[in-house]
């Protein structure tokens, strides 16, 4: 099927396909949904939407539900779990293609689980790619903001690309909105997209961000999570993390109401996302990469954890981020200032980059001014681009608005993204060099996850923590 839609693409051309597309994809869900004998009306479905935070609240539900011990499946942007095994998405899809995802949900039918979280983007949504799957028991709204504009032709299309998902709300089912003063508007009308003969059987529950503390922990890099007076320390080290493990929280409640009474013993066995605010080295020790996966089973990441002997690598942290959206990447740079303030790190060096192949140029100017502003240093670099893209421009529009005459003081352009890494730890030794008391921060952001970066002549094996783990342990 896929080489005939491919076929199809050549003949149409690009903007008559992206017309029809929705068309395409709908029929390709409904026939894997045929071919698999509708395994999404088989278990209880949660849909995850919102412009930022849905891949790390998707696992963190079900997580959270697999460990109360209600077997759940996932699929989200960055991670899946079968039931049995967990393992990276290797698709580079936030939401995955019709005919992988009705596969996905009917492994986990077979292997048991009662309820599957998948994470919809407002794209995979106004492609259809979530026909066939049926009605979600409950569908969940984080937020809303201006950051998909350009692939969706504006605002209002682009609420009603996300109010697709919640018009498939079940029956009887549940739908959670976020209804801070910022979204409230949004909830509201994704909340009344949902049909009324069945909006009117749905329980409503409203979430404010208001109703916790995300407090500093004492070592000052981790969150503690403060609830209805109760403290509860954490592994998540940014408000946003909290958020999301907040809706997580308010999602998985629907399923184990006693949920509350289990937050000091559930709590301290929640991580975040892989690739979202994940350490790969903190001061010289490299982090646990093999963490225990929802079943319990291990997975096959490489696990190095011995300290560095030469002396500077122990005064260097790494941390990888995905940020690719300026919200994410306001949020995170204000987490780091909040460190640098309590001088947990002297130095901050930024690998920076932009996507390619004309995907949201507009953003590139905004993270670069963002990434000069708040670290000492940045690496402007790529990730993903084509034959199409010159990367030069990539870069150049990173750095719009640098100061020509800070290049190589405050910042340098490097194409390669393994020699921005190597260069990135040069600059580090030679702070430490000239001041022992340094302590500095590397973090990468922009690619996360993913299992390759395409490049002009093709896919290129990449895994971000691992190339930070061997560039760091071959560094001198």
């Amino acid at each position: 099927m896929q080489t005939v839609l491919n076929l199809i693409k050549k003949v149409l051309g690009e903007k008559l396909t992206v017309k029809i597309r929705p068309l395409g994809h709908g029929i390709k869900a409904y026939l894997g949904a045929l071919y698999y004998g509708f395994p999404g009306k088989k278990v209880k479905l949660i849909g995850i939407n919102g412009t930022k935070g849905k891949t790390t609240t998707a696992i963190l539900v079900g997580k959270i539900l697999n460990i109360l011990g209600i077997k759940t499946g996932f699929v989200s942007g960055a991670l899946i779990f079968d039931g049995e095994n967990e393992f990276a998405n290797k698709l580079k899809l936030s939401t995955n293609d019709a005919l992988d995802l009705q596969k996905l949900v009917s492994r986990m039918v077979r292997n048991n689980c009662k309820i599957i979280v998948i994470e919809l983007t407002s794209q995979g949504l106004e492609q259809r790619r979530h026909l066939g799957l049926g009605s979600f028991d409950t569908t969940v709204f984080l937020n809303a903001y201006p950051e998909h504009l350009e692939a969706h032709g504006g605002w209002g299309k682009y609420i009603k690309a996300k109010s697709l998902m919640f018009k498939h709300t079940a029956k009887n089912g549940h739908f959670i909105g976020n209804y801070d003063h910022d979204q409230l508007e949004t909830t509201q009308k994704l909340f009344h997209s949902i049909p009324f003969k069945i909006r009117k059987t749905v329980k409503k529950n409203l979430v404010l961000t208001s109703e916790f503390k995300a407090n500093l922990s004492p070592d000052g890099i981790h969150r503690d999570f403060e609830y209805k007076g109760k403290v509860y320390p954490t592994n998540l080290m940014s408000e946003v993390e909290l958020i999301d493990l907040f809706f997580a929280l308010k999602t998985a409640q629907i399923y184990f109401p006693k949920i509350e009474d289990n937050l000091s013993t559930l709590i301290p066995q929640i991580h975040g996302a892989p690739g979202r605010m994940d350490w790969v080295v903190l001061d010289g020790i490299f982090q646990e990469t093999n963490k225990k996966t929802s079943d319990g089973a291990k997975n096959n990441e490489p696990h190095i954890s011995s300290k560095s002997t030469l002396e500077w690598k122990n005064k260097v942290s790494i941390l990888v981020d995905y940020a690719h959206e300026p919200e994410s990447m306001k949020r995170l740079l204000e987490t780091i200032q909040i460190w640098k303030k309590r001088n947990i790190y002297t130095q901050v060096i930024h690998i920076l980059s932009s996507d390619g192949a004309g995907r949201d140029i507009w953003k590139r100017q905004i993270h670069g001014d963002l990434s000069y502003k708040n670290t000492d240093f940045t690496v402007l670099t790529t990730d993903n681009y084509t034959q199409d893209d010159n990367p030069e421009d990539i870069l150049n529009e990173l750095g719009q608005n640098f100061e020509p005459a800070k290049e190589g003081v405050k910042f340098k352009k490097i194409i390669k993204r393994q020699k921005a890494f190597e260069f990135s730890l040069n600059l580090a030794k030679d702070y430490i060099s000239k001041n022992s008391e340094a302590k500095i921060l590397i973090f990468s952001t922009g690619v996360g996850t993913e299992s390759g970066l395409t490049q002009p002549e093709g896919i290129m094996e990449w895994n971000e923590k691992r190339n930070w783990q061997e560039t760091f342990a071959n560094a001198v």
